[in-house]
């Protein structure tokens, strides 16, 4: 149950500082913001799905489908693309 409550406080609070601020998606200190807010709702997620019984991924996967540029648009599609070398870094 804390960790619900923890990601509910993380997506409040982040909601307020990207939607209720002057929050620019084009610095890399946005990219930075956005990179810890989805690790860190991904872990919650993960921890929240394995109770489920389902596999850790699929919190994971749910996150990036959640809060990417196409639902709820917490993370805008340039930031997506700033954060693409991590894409590269993984594959490599």
């Amino acid at each position: 149950m804390p960790r619900i409550i923890g990601l509910a406080l993380l997506i409040g609070f982040s909601f307020v500082l990207i939607k209720h601020t002057d929050f620019d998606y084009t610095t890399a200190e946005s990219s930075t913001i956005a990179l810890g807010f989805l690790i860190s709702c991904a872990y919650l997620f993960g921890q929240f799905v394995e109770r489920l019984r389902l596999p850790k991924i699929t919190g994971y996967l749910l996150t990036g489908l959640l809060f990417g540029p196409y639902l709820l648009k917490f993370i805008s599609k340039q930031t997506l693309a700033d954060l693409d070398f991590i894409n590269h870094m993984a594959l490599a």
